[in-house]
């Protein structure tokens, strides 16, 4: 049983460098807790299961866009399953509301928060303001 969990572990941690080695290549930004929220503009914040193919396409998606089309906009993500991560999002940015599916995403505009949604709501919300292709959204019901 240690061992398996053990594996489990190694492979989660493989998982996550991945993820962030991913994004460093991208037009797509790592998000700490500790980054402010841009006072200016509009700013993104998407939370991401890394293990989840449709948030992966979705992430894809941001990120082609964000190259063709040279979007003024700002995207930070995290991982869903980085749990500090995920934790200072719900404390801060929720007004308490639990979001239990992915992905999640927050949307400032001049620094104030305007939207806040989950799964099926999130994807809608993302794939509308960037004109995203709507084949992203077939997996929700």
């Amino acid at each position: 049983m240690v061992l398996a969990e053990s594996e489990q572990l190694t492979a989660k941690k493989q998982h996550e460098d991945d993820f962030a080695y991913l994004l460093a290549r991208s037009y797509l930004r790592l998000w700490q807790p500790e980054d402010p929220i841009p006072e200016q503009g509009s700013y993104w914040l998407i939370g991401a299961a890394t293990w989840s193919q449709y948030d992966m396409k979705l992430l894809d998606a941001l990120t082609k866009a964000m190259a063709t089309r040279l979007l003024a906009e700002r995207i930070d993500v995290f991982s869903y399953d980085d749990q500090e991560a995920g934790n200072y999002f719900l404390a801060h940015y929720t007004d308490g509301k639990p979001l239990y599916n992915t992905p999640i995403m927050a949307h400032w505009v001049d620094g104030k928060l305007i939207k806040v949604e989950q799964a099926g709501l999130a994807l809608r919300y993302v794939v509308d303001h960037f004109d995203l292709p709507r084949s992203i959204m077939e997996h929700q019901s």
